[in-house]
């Protein structure tokens, strides 16, 4: 049936689930869908010889238009088979965009080399590429670090799920200070934890890189020191927007107060996520990760921003009195007493909220007071 399918003149997007492939079979797919785009594949076996295997390759490097293909949690039904001839026909496909392979099960060997993943880094269409549990070792680290200052082109790396060194985390973060494409990295976790080391590096390529937006160190266990660092990075850097770090269920008032300092002044971050934080530093997270969402730097920023601005802004969080109480204590100028006649009252002149209240001020000091009320004019204060 699969070898039907591929002569579908439409055919542009192929989808499988827990099956076995014969890659015979598939090649033979891939050479009579010539429009065919997208290739997803998951929780699959791969059957085959070595040979079937790189006659595979040769058909697959001359697609036309496969931009996508993704393999998710398969393997081969022969772990002596070697896919560097897949891989570096990856690297030659002209409108490759999206690679995406992640083993299943245990594996004694990676089955393919640092070689090939070189040739693959100097894809000119690669955009994407997901590399998670393939048991990489230190060539192909050294390799992605290679690769990290060189291409240009790439714009995700996802590497979860990989042992590895806390040398290597040091050797990536240095790339990544170098690296002027990268949008999205995904860090695997040394078995023994991030090092300070390792997070002071990525700390300081968080202050010079201006392309990153999105930063996950799934797993991470980060110690007060190592928090410390990353909030400092934190601080200085501009464009990143998303984050995902762990720490230590004993973290103590060092990193703490380095995070709520970082998140006082970083008004980018639209999502922070703190794994195994105390219920305290989830809340102070969420908190000003609301204020960011509603648009705090547009008021913070740069100090510029004018009066209607800040109503506005106002208007915007009246349900959020967490929030309000911030803004308005960022600004007490929004907020006069008025003293006319004799009352303490808070009032704001602009922010009149759709839903607002008047009440009746009177004086009711004496009797003489009670009696004249009625000719006094009434003052109206917005209760908010």
């Amino acid at each position: 049936m699969l070898e039907a399918v591929g002569h579908l003149s439409t055919l542009e997007e192929l989808q499988i689930w827990c099956s076995t492939i014969p890659i015979g079979v598939f090649r033979k797919t891939i050479e009579s869908a010539k429009v065919l785009r997208k290739v997803y594949f998951f929780r699959i076996t791969l059957s085959g010889t070595q040979a079937e295997f790189d006659d595979f390759a040769a058909t697959l490097k001359d697609h036309p238009s496969l931009r996508d293909f993704r393999i998710g949690g398969f393997q081969t039904s022969d772990e002596n088979i070697n896919l560097d001839s897949v891989v570096e026909a990856f690297a030659e496909m002209p409108a490759l965009e999206v690679v995406s392979l992640q083993l299943t099960g245990f594996h004694e060997s990676v089955p393919f080399s640092g070689n090939s993943l070189a040739r693959l880094f100097q894809s000119e269409s690669l955009s994407d590429l997901y590399l998670s549990r393939l048991g990489l070792v230190a060539e192909h680290f050294d390799v992605i670090v290679r690769g990290m200052t060189e291409n240009e082109n790439l714009r995700v790396l996802d590497l979860f799920g990989n042992n590895i060194s806390n040398e290597h985390v040091v050797s990536m973060a240095e790339a990544l200070a170098q690296n002027t494409g990268l949008e999205t990295l995904v860090l695997p976790c040394p078995a023994e934890d991030l090092s300070v080391e390792s997070c002071k590096a990525i700390s300081q390529a968080l202050q010079v890189n201006k392309t990153l937006v999105t930063l996950n160190l799934p797993r991470s266990i980060l110690t007060d020191e190592g928090l410390t660092h990353i909030a400092e990075g934190l601080t200085v850097n501009t464009t990143l927007k998303k984050i995902e770090v762990g720490v230590s269920k004993s973290i103590g008032g060092k990193g703490t107060d380095a995070l709520e300092e970082m998140l006082e002044k970083n008004y980018e971050l639209q999502r922070l996520v703190v794994s195994s934080a105390e219920k305290g530093v989830k809340e102070k997270v969420e908190f000003y990760m609301r204020l960011n969402e509603v648009g705090r730097g547009s008021l913070l920023r740069d100090g510029k921003a004018t009066r209607e601005q800040w109503v506005e802004m106002l208007s915007t969080v009246t349900n959020d009195l967490d929030c309000l109480f911030y803004f308005i204590s960022m600004n007490p100028a929004l907020c006069q007493f008025a003293n006319t006649q004799g009352a303490d009252v808070i009032i704001t002149e602009e922010f009149r909220p759709k839903r607002r209240h008047t009440i009746e001020l009177g004086n009711y000091n004496s009797a003489e007071d009670e009696a004249n009320k009625l000719k006094a004019k009434p003052r109206r204060a917005s209760a908010f």
